[in-house]
């Protein structure tokens, strides 16, 4: 990812926060919950793929570990 990516996804995210504040007020508190932990998760990722860390993805655990297991599977017929 480049920077202009990473600059652009930071502000959109600080902009939905901050519009969406004044709404949460009104709303029932497991869905305050429910928000602020997406938003806290999505910060989490942010911040770790800046400083380096590897972010688990979903599809390269399936390419790497399941696929090469399913192959196996199949290829034994």
């Amino acid at each position: 990812m480049n920077n202009i990516f990473l600059t652009s996804f930071f502000l959109l995210m600080v902009i939905s926060l901050l519009f969406d504040l004044r709404k949460l007020r009104s709303q029932s508190t497991p869905l305050k919950g429910l928000y602020y932990t997406i938003y806290a998760a999505s910060a989490c990722i942010y911040i770790c793929y800046l400083l380096g860390y590897p972010i688990p993805m979903p599809t390269s655990f399936f390419i790497h570990k399941v696929s090469p297991w399913v192959f196996s599977l199949i290829s034994r017929n």
